[in-house]
């Protein structure tokens, strides 16, 4: 691959932003959003700037947490396209990807549910307990990885907290991370910004560097086994009743041959 003309998506969340600890600093209307929206604005420009000086020619970013509209335009580095808003389609927090990009990044990214050190960990909504796909703790992550990889995208990349790229590192062979934060149950240690967004921009040059060796992930697999275990029981009923989904007690189970029938299915029970 020609790393001068690299064409990069980038997915970005908003709980594993830099020094990023509690629920209000990420919701829109809470006082100390704002100041947190400016903090994800700078750790994506990080991304960004590294990708440009590591051979990107062309940076699409993905806002991707909540109303997708958290990313500030007038902050966001020039040379990155921005893609603000929900479209309905189920890619979700990949919702812009396509064949034509090379690797993708995620950038202020979170554990699955259930890691004691997990800041703010989750997948999809709060709705769930756990998910596994494929016998797996689906990651919101690995969930995305496998969307790249449905267009034949690797992802070379991940910023969070030390849980979430320790996860990461597991299911998503050969990816390059930044840990920005180190949980501690409800807390966290937080790097400096400026040494953060050093260790993005040092992860991304990796991870750009070791392009031509990584595998979009998924190729291998031809039947996707979900379980979902919901937290309540009116939305486990619920989700069972989406045509091939079977449902017992707080646990919905769903299979599916083609990738985009797994998302669409996740699209609507979430």
């Amino acid at each position: 691959m020609d790393k001068r003309n690299i064409s990069v998506f980038i997915s970005a969340d908003m709980e594993g932003i830099s020094s990023l600890v509690v629920g209000d600093e990420v919701r829109k209307g809470k006082s100390e959003y704002d100041e947190f929206r400016e903090i994800m604005t700078g750790d994506v420009n990080a991304a960004v700037e590294s990708a440009f000086t590591n051979g990107a020619s062309r940076v699409v970013v993905r806002d991707a947490h909540a109303t997708a509209r958290n990313i500030l335009p007038g902050q966001l580095d020039e040379r990155a396209e921005l893609i603000r808003g929900w479209s309905g389609r189920p890619y979700s927090m990949m919702d812009g990807i396509d064949e034509s990009f090379d690797t993708v990044f995620f950038v202020g990214y979170h554990s699955s549910p259930g890691l004691e050190d997990g800041t703010l960990a989750h997948t999809i909504s709060g709705k769930f307990h756990k998910i596994f796909l494929n016998d797996q703790p689906a990651s919101e992550a690995l969930i995305n990885a496998y969307t790249a990889g449905y267009f034949g995208v690797p992802v070379s990349f991940i910023s969070g907290d030390e849980s979430c790229c320790i996860q990461t590192e597991k299911l998503i062979p050969g990816i390059e991370t930044a840990i920005v934060k180190y949980g501690f149950g409800g807390s966290i240690r937080a790097l400096p910004l400026n040494q953060a967004r050093k260790r993005i921009k040092s992860g991304v040059k990796s991870g750009l560097n070791k392009l031509n060796n990584l595998m979009p992930l998924g190729q291998d697999i031809n039947i996707y086994d979900a379980n979902l275990i919901y937290r309540k029981i009116k939305d486990a009923i619920k989700a069972g009743n989406y045509p091939g989904a079977e449902q017992h007690n707080y646990e919905v189970k769903f299979r599916a041959d083609d990738y985009f029938d797994l998302i669409t299915f996740l699209h609507f029970v979430s």
